[in-house]
C-alpha cells in the first residue's frame, strides 16, 4: 500500500463521518492540524502510523467519538474528552528512581 498524504483540501469534507489513514508513515511529518476542520468526524484510526505526537487540535472535534491510536510511540495524548474512546494508548510507566 502506498502511503495517504493528507492534502488540506480534506478539511472540504467536513461531514465525513470515518477517517482510516492506518498504516501510513506520518513519523516525518506528523498528522495535520488541519483534521481538525472535520468537524463531522467520529471516527479516526491512526493506528501504525509511526506517530510520536497527535495535533493538540484534535480536541476541537466536536464529534469524535473513537481514536485508535495503537502500534505508535505515543507517551501522551491530547486531553480528549472522557467521552472519547482511545483505543490502543498505554501511557508508559514512571521509570522506578535509583537509590
Amino acid at each position: 500500500m502506498l502511503p495517504i498524504n493528507l492534502p488540506p483540501e480534506i478539511t472540504n469534507l467536513a461531514t465525513l463521518k470515518v477517517l482510516d489513514v492506518s498504516g501510513n508513515p506520518y513519523k516525518e511529518r506528523g498528522l495535520p492540524n488541519y483534521i481538525s476542520a472535520l468537524t463531522g468526524l467520529k471516527i479516526l484510526n491512526v493506528s501504525s502510523c509511526e506517530l510520536t505526537t497527535l495535533p493538540e487540535e484534535l480536541i476541537l472535534l466536536p464529534n469524535l467519538q473513537e481514536i485508535n491510536v495503537d502500534d505508535n510511540s505515543l507517551t501522551s495524548l491530547p486531553p480528549f474528552d472522557p467521552r472519547v474512546k482511545v483505543i490502543g494508548f498505554t501511557p508508559p510507566k514512571n521509570p522506578t528512581p535509583h537509590v
